[in-house]
């Protein structure tokens, strides 16, 4: 009986006194100054752990988010089904993908071969190959592309623009020496020739062949075969070459 009673008074006299601290504002103000203190380190701790990792060899290293890996899809169900023209043609994926694609169209379409000059354009093609006969290692060539035998000198963003305006542009006809350089560009200006938008085609292949050094033959269709002799001989000659 005499130890539940000492009991007793303890904790009576432990309440009191922690009440009597708590009434204290200097007390009550140490207190929550601890306690902030407490806090403040433990969130300083977890932003260190989440901005750093440590080294194997100690240390710390700076925490980057680690990017999650691209998956390549794999779905291939499409190639089973007919290909129909004018829809769509699957998703862009890898080169082959795109490559499978473009064998399923070509396997499943009907092609056929078309001339690669107007009949005009032909005629002129070979009265020009007989010009050429006489004149050891010159051959012509039709429908060449510009990109193919013109280049720029040096690379800016100029340049770079002029060779996209004249590398996807043909010449009806390409002369070229026995080196294999172009020597003189011809071009059948037929009825259809004169528009707008010829032209302006027109005028950027004559630039672009000038400031390369190439003559460039313009052929009408009332030209004569003795005419069109005299002026291949005489843009091709050596003289007009260096010029």
């Amino acid at each position: 009986m005499p130890d539940q009673f000492d009991h007793a008074l303890t904790l009576e006299m432990l309440i009191s006194g922690v009440l009597r601290f708590f009434t204290n504002p200097l007390a009550l103000l140490l207190v929550l100054a601890v306690l902030g203190l407490l806090l403040i380190g433990f969130l300083g701790s977890r932003g260190q752990n989440k901005t750093q990792r440590p080294y194997r060899g100690g240390g710390y290293r700076p925490y980057t988010r680690r990017k999650p890996k691209f998956h390549y899809s794999t779905d291939e169900s499409w190639l089973n089904q007919p290909f129909r023209p004018g829809s769509d043609l699957p998703p862009p994926g890898s080169d082959q993908t795109k490559s499978t694609a473009f064998i399923e169209a070509i396997e499943q379409t009907e092609f056929k071969k078309k001339r690669i000059m107007h009949p005009e354009e032909f005629k002129l093609f070979c009265a020009v190959e007989r010009v050429l006969k006489t004149k050891r290692g010159y051959r012509t060539f039709a429908q060449v592309s510009l990109g193919e035998v013109l280049t720029t000198k040096g690379r800016s963003e100029v340049s770079d623009l002029a060779f996209r305006a004249i590398n996807s542009k043909r010449c009806d006809l390409l002369v070229i020496d026995g080196r294999g350089f172009p020597a003189l560009a011809i071009e059948y200006q037929g009825g259809g020739h004169y528009n707008q938008g010829t032209t302006m085609r027109d005028a950027q292949k004559r630039e672009a062949l000038r400031r390369a050094g190439v003559p460039l033959l313009e052929v009408t269709p009332d030209y004569t075969a003795d005419w069109l002799a005299s002026e291949i001989n005489r843009l091709t000659a050596p003289a007009a070459a260096a010029a």
